[in-house]
């Protein structure tokens, strides 16, 4: 599906079939000399089908396009491998680019010392499986001998009349990116904020505050002028004052339910995960899919680690497994 926004800024709306998030957002930006698509999208046919047939139609010749990639995980970056040449321009954000020059092998070993530690069921066999598929954008910046166009805080990118300033927003990445355009007051959010559904903050170690960093990302963001929020997925909206707030609030509820957790006694992340509130169908905590279980106890370190950062829980490990607790 084609939406016009605003002349010459239009929204392409991917399908991800088989996922709850449902679709994905593709912002396509066109200019007689070049444009600009932010985000590319997963790569999987019904998706990456829909793109190309999509920019046909806008008469957009993707072989002479650039990129702004908001960060790296494969649902933003999948097609970028097969859409990209060698000597595309691709912008991103050098942290994230880092995290895609990690190994599977040795992301696969992290996970699994973090999940085995967390107390995740067969955390092992988890990661394993967690890294069996390779985002192929890593294959593709490989090919390219890592070559990016770094943006960082501040800088600019520019397009026909859209004259955009980077933002780094981390905490759903520690590279994460959005763009923002003051003359127009459009806000490219990438994953940084989302109208229906809570962005996944997760913690990727035991040394990290991801949560932190998103909170800060979220007081950074708020005073902008803005007039129309374009997320990575689902509605466009323009309350973005009002969606930080209740940003801001679900977190709180996390936080406290984490506190309250702990305060029988010391668990590991995957226990008090089991304590807290989750959206989702089945009605007892093992009952939930064991892929939802890891994504929740990942989410609830990330609320463990602000509080241990803020010196409300104390966090003590061993060689099997780390403890968290009340100070």
């Amino acid at each position: 599906m084609i939406e016009e926004i605003l002349p010459n800024l239009y929204l392409l709306k991917l399908p991800f079939p088989r996922n709850p998030l449902r679709d994905c957002n593709v912002y396509l930006m066109k200019d007689t000399d070049r444009s600009l698509m932010v985000d590319s999208g997963m790569d999987i046919d019904e998706c990456r089908n829909v793109l190309i047939d999509d920019a046909k139609k806008l008469n957009v010749d993707l072989s002479k396009i650039e990129f702004f990639l908001t960060h790296s995980h494969p649902d933003h970056t999948g097609n970028l491998a097969s859409l990209a040449n060698d000597d595309s321009k691709v912008y991103l954000g050098q942290p994230d680019a880092a995290m895609l020059r990690l190994s599977t092998p040795e992301l696969r070993r992290a996970r699994a010392v973090l999940n085995i530690k967390n107390g995740l069921p067969n955390g092992d066999l988890l990661a394993d499986s967690q890294f069996k598929m390779r985002n192929p954008m890593t294959d593709m910046a490989e090919r390219r001998g890592w070559r990016f166009d770094f943006r960082a805080d501040q800088d600019t990118v520019s397009v026909g009349d859209f004259n955009f300033i980077c933002l780094t927003t981390p905490g759903h990445t520690k590279g994460h990116l959005c763009l923002y355009e003051p003359d127009k007051k459009i806000f490219f959010a990438g994953d940084h904020i989302l109208e229906d559904v809570s962005p996944i903050i997760f913690s990727g170690s035991l040394d990290e505050n991801p949560l932190g960093a998103y909170l800060e990302s979220l007081d950074k963001t708020y005073d902008l002028d803005v007039g129309l929020v374009l997320p990575g997925h689902r509605r466009i909206f323009t309350d973005m004052k009002g969606r930080i707030n209740q940003l801001r609030h679900h977190h709180e509820v996390r936080l406290n339910e984490a506190l309250a957790a702990v305060a029988d006694g010391p668990k590991n992340a995957y226990q008090i995960a089991s304590r807290m509130h989750w959206d989702v169908k089945q009605p007892g905590w093992e009952e939930i899919p064991i892929w939802q279980r890891l994504f929740a106890t990942s989410e609830a370190l990330a609320h463990l680690r602000c509080l241990v950062e803020a010196g409300r829980v104390r966090q003590k490990g061993t060689e099997d497994q780390i403890l968290f607790s009340m100070v």
